[in-house]
């Protein structure tokens, strides 16, 4: 997994502030999720790192999302 996936997974959660359990698999959940995501961007023609960062950007603020799973308790 690439830095700047895990670092946003690792914000994600810390905003979520949820129990250790909850938070493994929402962790799961999200890196299935953006690792998807960049598979496909990827086999539109961008880079892998490129790829990453786009589907961060397009799946939200850490805080944002974070925050939304943290409601959901």
């Amino acid at each position: 997994m690439s830095r700047i996936l895990r670092k946003y997974l690792d914000q994600v959660i810390v905003y979520a502030n949820r129990s250790e359990e909850k938070s493994e698999a929402i962790r799961k959940e999200l890196e299935d999720h953006l690792l998807k995501k960049t598979a496909e961007l990827e086999g539109e023609g961008m880079s892998h790192e490129d790829a990453v960062c786009e589907a961060i950007e397009q799946h939200g603020d850490p805080r944002t999302v974070g925050d939304g799973l943290g409601r959901h308790r």
